[in-house]
């Protein structure tokens, strides 16, 4: 907000809608094209590849440090920039699923862990799981890992 006050001529941004709602982040991006429009550059730098692709003129690929690839985004796609960030053909955005070996060491173990005013939470973590808490923003879906991580 401070560099639109100040008639800034370049603006660099890095990710602005995190954090963000769906609204507010339409809000961001409408206001990224009126400063566009009256000659403000901006630097619009992102993670989700469909935001760069909506906003964006230009791609600019780095990886590793170094400037891999320019390129006008009407050439473009979002699987052909994720190709360049990473340097290899993507055949599948995710490695293969695999199942949990229910004999794997168990490397964490929480049992009855809450703070306060929620319900006890117990919980076990595996060698090779990879396990996800899920919930609505505000639902306190990390609490119970507070108490365990800090």
């Amino acid at each position: 907000a401070k560099a639109i006050s100040t008639d800034a001529r370049v603006l660099s941004t890095y990710y602005p809608p995190a954090g963000l709602s769906v609204a507010e982040t339409e809000t961001v991006f409408a206001q990224i094209r009126v400063l566009s429009a009256k000659g403000v550059a901006v630097i619009f730098i992102a993670h989700k590849l469909d935001e760069i692709m909506e906003l964006a003129d230009r791609v600019t690929v780095l990886r590793d440090g170094q400037l891999i690839a320019t390129g006008g985004n009407q050439d473009l796609t979002p699987d052909s920039i994720a190709q360049t960030m990473v340097g290899r053909e993507l055949s599948t955005p995710y490695p293969p699923k695999h199942d949990p070996d229910a004999d794997a060491p168990l490397l964490l173990s929480v049992t009855n862990s809450a703070p306060p005013a929620l319900t006890s939470t117990s919980f076990e973590f595996r060698r090779r799981e990879l396990p996800g808490l899920a919930g609505l923003i505000a639902s306190r879906r990390t609490a119970p890992a507070g108490p365990v991580f800090g």
